[in-house]
């Protein structure tokens, strides 16, 4: 049913409690006439456990008495809605930082009961917390390089002491050009070694950050804008070596050597209307000139009324 709506430009509801198909109706209703402000009591959903809710029991929260009805974004992450589908607070990368949304109030008009709840203070504090950037570790160096399509992530992990820091959960953020967030694990290769493959598929910049335990890495960035042909590495001496023995030519050769022609012979084109058409001009007013004055027909004459 779900698809039949999708096909016919519709929307779909899914309601556990008939009781609750009369609330659907009037969200509908209020939502085609624009009215994005709503104001009703309601009891809050969690869809999504994440690191900013731990210590939070979600039961014990106050009801809020209203939210602004807004829709998320295509790559948002929504953790809170207020009804089915009506995200009440929502996140999506940008880049290596990250952008919170919560549609609902924080001070006595919508979030009165809020003021008073235990965790109210522990929920933001946290959330700020999760959304801030996160700086680097200085015991981390992270390199992604790129070769046949894939993005080739190496960390090495030292502690202060010199020692390796072994058996640690690495993982990777990678933000791909459309934003779409990706988070792949780093196994162990070495001592202090994690290393790991990640495809690229999309033309344009991404970003890599890297964390261990919840605890922040380092960041770096990859650009992948054109194809592979046009990337520049270092040249490849032993096949370059093996064309010019098998073609006769002379591997690095001097200056003059360069130049030198051998005995090769080749053609070059030579544009000649310009002066042919010069000197096409230059008969034509000639023979313009010789009609006009009549030079040799006068010298004929003369020699002839002499003789006479």
């Amino acid at each position: 049913m779900a698809k039949i709506a999708s096909w016919g430009k519709g929307k779909t509801y899914y309601a556990e409690d008939p009781a609750g198909v009369p609330q659907i109706f009037n969200q509908d209703v209020e939502s085609s006439a624009g009215e994005s402000l709503q104001e009703s009591s309601f009891k809050l959903l969690v869809t999504k456990n994440v690191d900013a809710f731990k210590g939070i029991d979600w039961n014990l929260a106050p009801r809020l008495l209203g939210y602004i009805q807004v829709k998320a974004r295509p790559m948002a992450e929504v953790l809170l809605e207020a009804y089915k589908d009506r995200p009440l607070l929502a996140r999506w990368q940008f880049g290596l930082g990250k952008t919170v949304m919560f549609t609902s109030d924080l001070k006595d008009r919508w979030a009165v009961d809020w003021l008073k709840w235990n965790g109210y203070s522990k929920f933001w504090s946290q959330t700020v917390r999760e959304t801030m950037r996160r700086q680097n570790d200085a015991d981390i160096d992270m390199r992604v390089e790129r070769e046949n399509g894939y993005a080739l992530i190496s960390l090495d992990a030292v502690g202060k002491d010199g020692g390796f820091r072994d058996q640690l959960h690495m993982q990777v953020h990678v933000v791909a050009p459309d934003q779409t967030a990706t988070v792949i694990e780093l196994p162990q290769t070495g001592p202090g070694r994690y290393e790991a493959r990640f495809p690229l598929k999309q033309q344009g910049t991404y970003m890599f950050r890297s964390s261990s335990d919840g605890s922040g890495g380092a960041s770096r960035v990859l650009a992948y804008s054109y194809p592979e042909e046009y990337h520049f590495y270092p040249p490849d001496v032993e096949k370059l070596r093996a064309v010019s023995a098998e073609t006769g030519g002379t591997f690095q050769p001097s200056g003059p050597e360069i130049f030198e022609p051998r005995g090769d012979q080749t053609f070059v084109p030579l544009v000649l209307w310009p002066w042919l058409s010069s000197l096409g001009l230059v008969l034509y007013l000639l023979d313009v000139l010789l009609r006009r004055f009549r030079l040799f027909e006068s010298s004929e004459a003369s020699w002839d009324a002499r003789n006479v």
